[in-house]
């Protein structure tokens, strides 16, 4: 799979976001397996990975959010991943979760302030969407507004039966 293959025959809208269809979703993917590997795509979210480039999501769901400053109460759901940002805040301590969803890799704003964009859907927030589906291949996700100094891509593949997690990686994403 390269960069921007979806890897899938047939890619008719199969969920539907505040009315909208989502051209973006996947097939029902109940019993597959997936790599998950978050890259950051600004200065701020990049600095997160330092040294390494990319982080591989060893379990879902993987839970982002804000370190809490002086005097603030810890999340309420331990973090997989704490952003360091300053006020205004851009981030919540308890932000995002990248998890299993109903139709394969899904984003859950898990009660931010400003929300989280997925694939430039606005979830979370003072929205009633708090969920949006992460498709096969490459998607943007942002921590807070389009402001927000953390974008991160998201890149999801499926893994296949008798591979390694290494290799389909590979084929989902080349420099």
């Amino acid at each position: 799979m390269r960069r921007g293959d979806s890897g899938l025959d047939d890619e008719r809208p199969l969920v539907t976001l505040d009315g909208r269809q989502s051209p973006r979703a996947v097939e029902s993917t109940a019993d597959r397996a997936f790599d998950v590997v978050l890259f950051g795509l600004t200065p701020a979210a990049a600095a997160v990975f330092l040294p390494a480039r990319a982080l591989r999501l060893a379990h879902l769901p993987f839970r982002v959010g804000r370190i809490p400053v002086a005097g603030e109460a810890q999340p309420i759901e331990a973090n997989d991943l704490q952003l360091s940002d300053t006020q205004p805040f851009h981030v919540s301590r308890n932000h995002f979760a990248i998890e299993h969803g109903p139709d394969g890799v899904q984003v859950r704003d898990r009660g931010s302030y400003v929300g989280t964009i997925v694939n430039r859907i606005q979830i979370g927030g003072h929205r009633y969407v708090a969920t949006a589906p992460l498709a096969v291949g490459e998607n943007e996700v942002v921590a807070g507004g389009p402001r927000s100094p953390f974008r991160f891509r998201v890149v999801v593949a499926l893994r296949q039966a008798n591979s390694s997690p290494d290799h389909e990686l590979h084929l989902a994403y080349r420099d």
